[in-house]
């Protein structure tokens, strides 16, 4: 027997949907719609939608699916990546209009701009152009022999700018600080003032005698008093000259450490060791001595003594060298020629029982120099105090009134003094007041000078060590400091504002008084302008 398959549901209704539009399609003129209807049981509705969809199923069209079918969804999605790609393009366009807004423009002027602060801070030129690769992607970098002869170029500016604001000072300037610096056994002498710490004038200089120093002080005709260390050029050209001569604190004190107090105490451990032996000695039984041990053991004891004795003086002495370096006296009067000559008596008293033979040594050394430790004065003395007619003090007496009163006023001032006390100095310090009213015209002036004097006491040359000290980093990255080099350095140096310390701000050619057109503008601004 053999099994039909049978028709599916689906298939069966489309065939009754097919007989419905052939039905419809062939009707004769008198069967209408409804009665088609009416003979498959369904809706007139129902016939005209079914012979619609046959009609558009049999149009002529291209095979597959309809085009359209997922174009929506597709163009759906590439709208919103089209958003997304703006969006992306327009934060890109706002970050490059950012990064336009503050970029550098790497122009001549500011390549040799760096190129001077690069040199100042003793980059090599190797090293200058390593920073322009890395700072702006190798733009306007420098080469080598470029930047050798630009340095140089700008070197030359720099001494022309040296020599014009000397010239400005050179003839009122009345007190100098200076000293070698040694390169290779080559001397860089350097001219300074010391209260502003502007540099003057430096160089390289092949000789090295008194005569050559007195040619470099021989263009300032005001010069009162210069400050260095004591070396035999320096002391040889300023007594050729009959110049006062301030001895430098730091080198005097360095010398009182290795000539004076080095010695003293290295004689003063062997003293005391050899007493330490001799008190073994002392404890040792009577019978296991001999009849040379006692005499030793008293010469060791007084070989501890005197030693310490040798010490104690040596520093009474320097301590007395040390207060003649100070602007005025314990008692706080000012240095006079007498007081200065008590003092080094007094130091000459100190150091003449020191049996060790630095004690001679450092008496020849103060009977030549002591004059030189206490010449600072000769700024004191230089202030000018124009006294009121018929006045029976003088500009000394002025000055020491002005002193006094300071210190009356620092008494008042002083909230740990007692109530009593305090009152007191108040009521003395304005009587010195009216006094100095009455008796000095130009009071304003010289209170002015006189701080400006305590403030900056000219009995150092410090300065130039540090400029040494920076000096030798340029000469290792350089290899060979030019004077052009060196013309550099000074320059910024003097047209530099401290940042810190009591010349904090100021420029050592703002303190000094020297214009030369510079204004606010930096230093490598100056003689890029000046080279322009």
């Amino acid at each position: 027997m053999q099994t039909y398959r049978e028709i599916p549901p689906a298939v069966y209704a489309a065939r009754r949907h097919l007989d419905l539009v052939a039905d419809l399609i062939t009707r004769d003129a008198v069967t209408t719609a409804a009665d088609v209807a009416a003979a498959h049981d369904c809706s007139r509705a129902q016939v005209y939608k079914l012979t619609a969809r046959a009609t558009a199923a049999l149009v002529a069209q291209s095979p597959g699916p309809v085009p359209a079918a997922g174009a929506l969804a597709r163009a759906e999605a590439r709208v919103a990546d089209l958003v997304i790609a703006l969006a992306t393009a327009h934060a890109q366009i706002a970050r490059l209009e950012r990064d336009a807004a503050t970029r550098l423009d790497v122009t001549p002027r500011r390549a040799h701009a760096l190129e001077l602060v690069l040199a100042q801070e003793n980059v090599s030129l190797r090293g200058t152009q390593r920073v322009f690769d890395v700072a702006f992607d190798a733009q306007r970098r420098p080469s080598v022999g470029g930047l050798r002869d630009r340095l140089h170029a700008h070197g030359v500016t720099a001494r022309r700018l040296l020599d014009a604001a000397r010239a400005q000072v050179r003839n009122t300037v009345t007190c100098l600080a200076g000293d070698d610096i040694f390169f290779a056994g080559t001397a860089v002498k350097v001219v300074a003032e010391p209260r502003s710490v502007a540099i003057l004038n430096v160089g390289r200089w092949r000789w090295h005698a008194a005569e050559d120093w007195a040619l470099w002080l021989e263009e300032f005709p005001a010069l009162r008093l210069f400050v260095s260390d004591l070396g035999s050029d320096l002391v040889g050209a300023l007594d050729a000259r009959e110049l006062p001569h301030a001895a430098d604190f730091f080198h005097e004190m360095q010398w009182w450490e290795g000539v004076v107090f080095a010695p003293l105490a290295r004689a003063d451990t062997a003293a005391r060791a050899d007493a330490l032996r001799a008190l073994d000695v002392a404890t040792m039984p009577w019978s296991a001595r001999s009849r040379h041990d006692l005499p030793r053991v008293a010469a060791a004891d007084r070989g501890a003594a005197q030693a310490e004795a040798d010490f104690v003086a040596a520093y009474a002495a320097c301590a007395r060298v040390r207060a003649l370096f100070a602007p005025t006296r314990a008692d706080g009067t000012l240095w006079t020629t007498p007081a200065v000559a008590a003092a080094l008596a007094a130091i000459d008293a100190d150091l003449a029982p020191i049996a060790h033979p630095v004690g001679a040594r450092a008496r020849a050394h103060v009977a030549r120099h002591g004059r030189r430790f206490a010449a600072h004065r000769v700024a004191l003395d230089a202030i000018a105090v124009t006294l009121a007619p018929g006045s029976a003090w003088d500009a000394h007496a002025a000055k020491q009134a002005v002193l006094t009163q300071w210190g009356f006023e620092a008494v008042a001032a002083d909230a740990t003094r007692p109530m009593a006390t305090r009152l007191d100095a108040q009521r003395r310090a304005r009587a010195l007041g009216r006094a100095l009213a009455r008796h000095v015209r130009d009071l304003d002036a010289v209170t002015v000078a006189l701080r400006r004097h305590l403030a900056y006491v000219p009995r150092s040359s410090s300065m130039i060590e540090s400029l040494n000290s920076q000096l030798r980093v340029t000469q290792m990255v350089h290899r060979t400091v030019s004077d052009e080099m060196l013309a550099l350095r000074a320059l910024a140096w003097n047209l530099t504002p401290r940042a810190a310390g009591r010349r904090r701000g100021r420029s050592p050619y703002a303190m000094l008084g020297v214009d030369l057109g510079q204004g606010a503008r930096r230093w490598y601004d100056v003689v890029l302008d000046a080279a322009a």
